[in-house]
C-alpha cells in the first residue's frame, strides 16, 4: 500500500506554535549548537509507524490512525488558547486530548527504544556470553554513560533473561503495542482535575517527549519512576505561550503564571527529554541557558531485597524485587536502607 514515508512522532503543526513562522529552533542533547529548521523537519523519521501485512507487503494504517486524531486535537488546542481555559468536563474537546496526550506518551522513538532495550544487549554480545560483566559493559559504555550498580546490573540482566524467555516483539509489536494502553492512559488522564497556565512571557519549550510527569524528588526515586498514575503533575505545554497541567488536586481552571515558573517547567522538560529540546528561533540565549545533559537513559532498573511488614509489626522478607521504570530528573540520593514492597 502506498502511503506517506516521512511519519511525525511529533505532530509538526504541534510543533509550529513553539516557534515562528513555520520555523522552530531545536538543540540535542549531543550538539553545541542550535538547529534553525522548519518543523516539517523535527520529529520526523521515515517509515516510524510502517508494519508489514500477512502477505509480505507494507501498511501505514497506523499512521493514518494516528492522523485521524491529530487534526480533531490540533483544533481542540487551538480552541484551548483562544479561549484561555481547559476544555469543560465530558466535552468532546477533552476526551479527544486525552487521547492525543496519551498517545504522545507512547508514540516517540523513545519508547521504541525501551521496547528494544533486550535486543540491543544481544547485538551488542555478538557472540560473547550475557552475563553481569557483560550487561555492566553495556550499561556504562552504552546505555547510562556511567558505571552501573550491583542492583542495576542485575535488574538488566534480569530482563534481558524474561525477555529471552517469552520471545522478543516483532516490528509489528514494537509498532502497535505502545497503542493498546491508550484507553487505560486516557481514562487516567480524564480522572485529573485540568487546568490552563498562561505565562506572562511565553517562552515555554516542548521536546520529543513533550508529556512532562512530575513530582517532587524522594529516595523512592532512585528505584521508582514517575508514570500517569502517581505524577503529582502531569504537563502538557500547548504552546510558547500556554500549557494544560492536570493534577491530583483541584486548582483553578486558568493561571497566569510568572517567568520563573516558565523556567522551571523548561528545566524539567529538558530534564525528561529524549534527544533534543524545541523553542522559539529567536531565543537563542533561552535555549542556550537550560541544562541539558549529554545523556538520558530510556530506561532504568533496580533489583534488590524486598520487605514487608508483617501482622506482628517487623518486617518480613519477601526476596528480590526487580523494578524498572523511566528517568524523568537526577534521581535523589539515597537516605537509610531502601524498602522494597511490591505494588
Amino acid at each position: 500500500m502506498a502511503g506517506p514515508k516521512r511519519h511525525h512522532f511529533v505532530p509538526r503543526a504541534f510543533l509550529e506554535r513553539f516557534g515562528c513562522d513555520g520555523k522552530v529552533a531545536v538543540r540535542w542533547r549531543t550538539r553545541s549548537k542550535l538547529v534553525v529548521t522548519s518543523a516539517l523537519n523535527v520529529a520526523v523519521e521515515s517509515g516510524f509507524y510502517t508494519t508489514e501485512t500477512p502477505d509480505g507487503g507494507h501498511s501505514t494504517e497506523v499512521e493514518e490512525w494516528l492522523a485521524g486524531i491529530d487534526g480533531p486535537a490540533d483544533a481542540a488546542i487551538k480552541a484551548v488558547i483562544e479561549g484561555e481555559a481547559p476544555p469543560r468536563v465530558g466535552s468532546a474537546e477533552r476526551e479527544i486530548l486525552a487521547v492525543y496526550m496519551a498517545i504522545q506518551a507512547n508514540r516517540t522513538p523513545e519508547t521504541r527504544e525501551r521496547l528494544r532495550f533486550p535486543v540491543e544487549v544481544i547485538k551488542y554480545a555478538g557472540a560473547r556470553a550475557i552475563d553481569t560483566a557483560l550487561v555492566a559493559e553495556y550499561l556504562e559504555k552504552v546505555h547510562l554513560g556511567f558505571s552501573a550498580s550491583a542492583g542495576e546490573v542485575r535488574g538488566a540482566l534480569t530482563m534481558i533473561q524474561v525477555s529471552q524467555q517469552m520471545g522478543h516483539l516483532t516490528r509489528n509489536e514494537e509498532v502497535t503495542l505502545p497503542m493498546r494502553s491508550v484507553d487505560k492512559s486516557m481514562s487516567a488522564l480524564l480522572n485529573r482535575h485540568w487546568s490552563l497556565e498562561i505565562a506572562r512571557k511565553p517562552r515555554l519549550l516542548t521536546s520529543d517527549a513533550p508529556l512532562v510527569m512530575w513530582s517532587k524528588p524522594t529516595p523512592a526515586s532512585r528505584y521508582r519512576g514517575i508514570g500517569l498514575t502517581n505524577a503529582e503533575e502531569i504537563r502538557f505545554p500547548i504552546g510558547a505561550g500556554h500549557q494544560l497541567v492536570l493534577g491530583n488536586q483541584p486548582r483553578p481552571p486558568s493561571i497566569r503564571i510568572e517567568p520563573d515558573r516558565v523556567r522551571r517547567c523548561n528545566d524539567d522538560v529538558a530534564a525528561g527529554c529524549h534527544k533534543f529540546i524545541v523553542g522559539h528561533p529567536r531565543r537563542p540565549k533561552q535555549m542556550h541557558e537550560i541544562q541539558l545533559a549529554a545523556k538520558r537513559p530510556t530506561i532504568r532498573f533496580n533489583e534488590a531485597p524486598g520487605y514487608r511488614t508483617g501482622l506482628d509489626g517487623e518486617d518480613e522478607f519477601i526476596g528480590d524485587i526487580l523494578h524498572y521504570w523511566i528517568q524523568r530528573a537526577a534521581p535523589a540520593a539515597p537516605r537509610g536502607r531502601q524498602r522494597h514492597h511490591r505494588q
